[in-house]
């Protein structure tokens, strides 16, 4: 119990400065992916982010936080890549950790954008949160939307997309053959953000805005449970298909190409 009570004024500690929201906008995203798979933090990213949003000062300082946020998603989400470049790039353990570090710093620049940009318009366009319904849109709608298009028009090496975290849940996930996995972007951050946004001392909009997630969380769950328990698919011809990947380095795979190895 003791413990529980000192972690939890360690995070109310963390969500009152940049910093700390920084840490755990980063910890909640990573940690509901592999290996970790704590999947219901990914709401929580959202409301740390918005977070970031509204206490940066500028442009400058939302980006420098938004870039930390990205900077902690790479390090604990890809933390595997230091023993791929040993592994399989022949690199010491020196060379491979410093290319994982830039790696870690242009691998999620999403993250830093949005916050950048939505900064930006929340400064720039007072208007958009002036009443109780543009609220409720920029919480609920607008928000998830920048996000969602952004994470999509940014370049990554490895690319993955926040939805990506309800892989493992079958009604969730079905939905992805219309609307592709972007949606479940949308979702992730219109839940956490409208709940976000009415909860807390601050309460910025009201309980009925959860309306709007609610609705596409039904939707989402409907056609999953349809797809999954009613549908009805025309029988077709069983495929057993085996997938193997060699456990050998790109130097090994060149030099048995030249010839200078046995064909592998």
């Amino acid at each position: 119990m003791h413990f529980l009570i000192v972690m939890l004024q360690t995070l109310k500690k963390l969500s009152n400065n940049l910093p700390g929201l920084s840490l755990l906008a980063g910890a909640s995203t990573f940690l509901a992916f592999e290996k970790f798979r704590l999947v219901p933090l990914i709401f929580f990213a959202p409301i740390f982010l918005n977070k970031i949003i509204s206490l940066s000062k500028n442009p400058r300082q939302a980006f420098l936080f938004g870039f930390l946020t990205s900077f902690v998603i790479m390090l604990g989400g890809f933390y595997w890549v230091t023993y791929v470049l040993h592994e399989f790039g022949q690199l010491s353990w020196v060379s491979s950790t410093a290319l994982f570090l830039a790696f870690c710093g242009f691998g999620a620049l999403n993250f830093p954008i949005f916050i950048t940009v939505c900064h930006w318009l929340s400064q720039a366009k007072p208007a958009l949160r002036s009443t109780q319904g543009g609220r409720v849109v920029w919480f609920s709608f607008c928000l998830p939307a920048i996000f969602t298009l952004i994470e999509w028009a940014t370049p990554k090496l490895f690319p993955w997309y926040l939805g990506h975290s309800l892989y493992r849940y079958s009604w969730w996930i079905q939905i992805c053959e219309i609307t592709g996995s972007t949606f479940l972007t949308f979702l992730v951050y219109s839940i956490g953000s409208t709940l976000g946004a009415c909860w807390g001392k601050a309460k910025q909009v009201p309980f009925s805005a959860l309306g709007i997630p609610i609705t596409l969380t039904a939707v989402t769950l409907s056609f999953g449970w349809w797809s999954t328990h009613a549908r009805v698919f025309p029988e077709g011809q069983q495929l057993r298909v085996a997938l193997i990947q060699a456990n050998i380095g790109n130097l090994e795979k060149v030099a048995a190409k030249q010839g200078l190895l046995s064909s592998i």
